[in-house]
């Protein structure tokens, strides 16, 4: 029984035009292996401290822009005033612990 009904749902996720999701997919796949890659060689440049420094700050910069894009996207436009609020105090606090984490790597 399980397998009909995941083969029936295959086929309805296949007969819906796809190609917008496929592009939105190729271009997030493209972005987090720049990224990646950038934090790779951002990693070895910073020397003993790189991956303390760089995983917070990927992880930062990913939330940040996420969040960014959602909201330009409309993601964000059916959510209350309180929601945005929370969403720009939670973002506020990641730029400033990542300006922490810069200002204590700082010489």
């Amino acid at each position: 029984m399980t397998t009909i009904a995941a083969t029936g749902f295959a086929i309805i996720l296949l007969a819906v035009p796809l190609r917008k999701n496929w592009i939105y997919g190729a271009v997030m796949g493209a972005f987090w292996f720049g990224g990646q890659a950038l934090y790779g060689l951002g990693v070895s440049r910073v020397g003993d401290f790189g991956t303390v420094l760089g995983w917070p700050l990927s992880m930062g910069m990913i939330i940040i822009t996420s969040n960014l894009a959602g909201f330009f996207t409309g993601e964000w436009a059916g959510t209350g005033r309180t929601s945005r609020g929370y969403l720009a105090l939670g973002m506020t606090l990641i730029i400033c612990a990542l300006e922490v984490l810069a200002l204590g790597h700082a010489k």
